[in-house]
């Protein structure tokens, strides 16, 4: 009779154990959805799912997460496509109560592939967003990739979501010294998502560097935007959003942002400036900007704000870590400075600024409450017994104090010595850093 040959056989990303990939799967053409319902990306049995698409004679994967994906959510435990639409379920999403559930509707649009060694259609991302429509799908391969003109990339107010393959440490975005990395000036919306690219080698001057936003709200991810002989982005008065990004070694200023905007687990190194200017890390004028969760590290001002500086701007700092930065008069890691109108300076909340040359804060700033301020970092040994190590002799002393309460020795400070506090002391063995 007649026999059926297998073609290929579809496997997750960084599969695990009990993961339930393929529990249920939904095709259409050479598109194929696979849910993964109890994937733990985003806590356990979180979920996930995954589009795979047959392009330029091979198939191509790309992994979907819900937007507030969270453990138990159970997100691709059911699937479906439709035309350019594909539909997730997650049966026990908590937005409405518990395990209430929810679905998703994801555009999936058409499937475009770079890479600059020609093997593909597109072997420029230029040339590539040039082709998109709305919706689509930009995957580039590992590489470096240039461009002509004013900038390498110029996402054209287009939908799309431009991503790399395999990560930001083999994509790389390279102004050649004399044009812009990546710009946004089309009103480009948080539905233009870059995501997992290395920008460098961009140019200097005005609307120049690694990142140019105007008037647009991208959604940048993923990202290292380092070695610009300029600043590493500039927006103006629009919002970009940038979730753990890398800001490295830029000349002048890791961001310089006029209006709002939004960083979650970002971390700005190395950045300086020269000349009578200020915010080596970042540099604020005017809006509402959020900052969450974001180091500012071995940043170096030419003047004042060694780290973070900015005039009349609102800010939200939120569990920042601002440390080793330097500048050369004051604020070795904040200045803030208001003159119109009065009184707008930013808040900060649950963060530790500490180690900054030659003081920490000058200027005007409000105290959200929780900030641990000080010329000394604070450590995170658990060193018990103060000689810089943890060894035998810290071990003993939990030994001779066990089950005892308030003692030196309950390193996690739940009010008695015991098994919680020997397995820390075993996990952090060795000297003190």
């Amino acid at each position: 009779g007649f026999e059926w040959i297998e073609e290929t056989i579809f496997t997750p990303e960084n599969g695990m154990y009990a993961d339930e990939f393929g529990h249920r799967v939904s095709i259409q053409g050479d598109v194929i959805l696979v849910g993964c319902g109890a994937d733990d990306d985003n806590g356990q049995n979180s979920g996930s799912a995954y589009i795979f698409r047959f392009v330029n004679n091979q198939w191509m994967r790309t992994k979907l997460h819900a937007s507030d994906g969270a453990a138990y959510d159970n997100f691709g435990l059911t699937v479906s496509l439709s035309g350019n639409k594909a539909i997730v379920g997650a049966r026990s999403n908590d937005g409405n109560g518990v395990d209430a559930g929810a679905a998703y509707i994801f555009d999936i649009g058409n499937l475009l592939l770079v890479d600059d060694d020609g093997s593909t259609p597109f072997s420029t991302i230029q040339s590539a967003i040039d082709a998109a429509d709305h919706s689509d799908e930009i995957l580039v391969l590992p590489g470096t990739y240039f461009g002509t003109g004013d900038e390498v990339v110029n996402m054209l107010g287009k939908k799309v979501w431009l991503h790399s393959r395999d990560g930001k440490e083999v994509t790389f975005i390279n102004g050649d010294g004399i044009r812009r990395g990546i710009t946004c000036s089309s009103k480009e919306t948080l539905k233009t998502n870059i995501d997992g690219f290395t920008v460098t080698n961009c140019n200097s001057g005005i609307l120049a560097g690694g990142i140019v936003c105007l008037n647009s709200m991208p959604n940048i991810q993923n990202c290292v935007i380092q070695n610009q002989s300029g600043v590493g982005m500039y927006a103006s008065w629009g919002n970009p959003t940038c979730i753990n990004c890398t800001f490295q070694n830029n000349t002048d200023r890791g961001v310089e942002c006029i209006g709002d905007a939004t960083f979650i687990d970002c971390i700005f190194d190395g950045n300086s400036t020269s000349g009578p200017h200020s915010g080596a890390a970042m540099e604020l004028r005017w809006g509402n900007p959020s900052i969450t969760n974001c180091s500012f590290i071995n940043n170096t001002g030419s003047f004042y704000g060694g780290a973070l500086h900015g005039e009349a701007t609102q800010a939200i700092f939120t569990g920042c870590f601002i440390s080793d930065n330097n500048a050369q008069t004051f604020g070795g890691g904040i200045y803030f400075e208001s003159h119109k109108p009065e009184d707008y300076y930013p808040t900060f909340s649950n963060s530790t600024i500490c180690e900054n040359v030659p003081n920490q804060i000058s200027g005007g700033w409000f105290d959200g409450g929780g900030n641990n301020i000080d010329e000394e970092c604070p450590s995170n040994c658990q060193d018990i017994t103060d000689d810089l190590i943890v060894n035998i002799n810290d071990l003993l002393l939990i030994i001779g104090d066990w089950e005892q309460p308030n003692s030196p020795a309950d390193v996690n400070d739940d009010g008695i010595v015991n098994v919680s506090d020997l397995l820390i002391i075993i996990g952090a063995w060795g000297p003190c850093e």
